[in-house]
């Protein structure tokens, strides 16, 4: 399962949340934004808007492209004659820069909705999704078994415990050296 096409990820929130962690430019960002932005409302993006959107030379524009390209957040495909451009593989790093290893991610959701023993709802789903930017997915997953073990199966405690771990900055390593 892809994170990108998740009905409830918010790709430019996840962009500007991690512009620090994906190493771009404010004007790449910009640029991923204003795809995404055209993407999501199905109109064509084309280097003359961007330019003219963006305020850039339509050179800079080609320049940004490709150094998206580059390092593999961004690719142009051709879909009936029309480029289309794809950012899923930019959806598809974890806070690490790394690929997010997705039988862990199916796990975790799986996880949730066993401890839960419901589906997660709408807004559950988000806020697994928002942490997934902001979090590593093995320390998410650490949290919920903390909530278990306290009986306290809530988003809001699984919440409070990772902002507490991030504000001392606890990690998964430290976690499984036994350290709380």
């Amino acid at each position: 399962m892809n994170i990108a096409k998740m009905p409830y990820f918010n790709h430019r929130n996840y962009i500007l949340s991690e512009i620090k962690h994906l190493d771009i430019t404010i004007q790449e960002a910009f640029l991923l934004l204003y795809i995404d932005f055209c993407n999501e409302f199905q109109m064509e993006f084309t280097m003359e808007l961007a330019s003219e959107n963006l305020g850039l030379s339509m050179e800079e524009v080609d320049e940004l492209i490709a150094n998206v390209i580059q390092v593999g957040y961004l690719e142009m495909e051709m879909v009936n004659g029309k480029v289309v451009y794809n950012m899923d593989q930019l959806f598809t790093m974890s806070i690490n820069n790394e690929p997010v290893n997705k039988k862990q991610f199916m796990d975790l959701f799986e996880l949730y909705e066993d401890s839960f023993g419901r589906p997660l709802s709408q807004s559950e789903t988000a806020k697994l999704s928002e942490w997934m930017t902001i979090y590593d997915l093995q320390l998410i997953d650490y949290a919920l078994r903390e909530a278990i073990v306290y009986n306290k199966v809530k988003m809001e405690y699984v919440e409070a415990i990772l902002r507490a771990w991030k504000n001392k900055g606890f990690t998964k390593e430290d976690y499984e050296k036994g350290d709380r």
